[in-house]
């Protein structure tokens, strides 16, 4: 019996190092690629910067609306990775508050990028950082898997 335990312990140790050796760095993408990706995929791509005018540290704001006007995937450029960072904190932080019971999610941070995905009361959230770049999407429950496909087509 203490054998077997002892080589379950081990084999799970080694499923998460063999996990684990997997996460590397991600590549952030520019807004050109955004923009284009974005268009390539039917989506509707405009300029939100003026919304943003007052934030110094927000170099650039796309919003790509998909052909239903469902929903939208927004990109931001910041001037550097701790203003990317802090956009990603607050608004984890925000919706970790807002959906405090009957929530779904998962968060990971690993080199230069963090990730959160939320499933609750019937939205979905998904926030990606990589580098000095930010990815939101806040929409119903029913665009989750649409969104799961931009954001890896993205690469975030």
């Amino acid at each position: 019996m203490k054998k077997s335990r002892i080589f379950t312990v081990f084999a799970v140790c080694m499923v998460l190092v063999l996990m684990l050796t997997g996460c590397k760095s991600k590549t952030a993408i520019t807004t050109d690629t955004f923009k284009t990706t974005m268009s390539e995929q039917g989506f509707t791509v405009v300029d939100g910067k003026d919304q943003y005018a007052e934030f110094d540290y927000i170099l650039e704001v796309y919003a790509a609306v998909d052909s239903t006007q469902s929903y939208q995937v927004e990109f931001y450029q910041c001037s550097d990775e701790t203003y990317a960072k802090g956009m990603y904190e607050n608004n984890k932080a925000k919706f970790e508050e807002q959906h405090k019971s009957a929530s779904v999610h998962t968060a990971v941070s690993v080199g230069n990028h963090s990730e959160f995905r939320m499933l609750a009361d019937g939205e979905y959230i998904l926030l990606s950082q990589i580098d000095d770049t930010f990815l939101f999407v806040h929409t119903t429950a029913e665009y989750k898997d649409a969104v799961n496909d931009i954001a890896d087509a993205l690469g975030y």
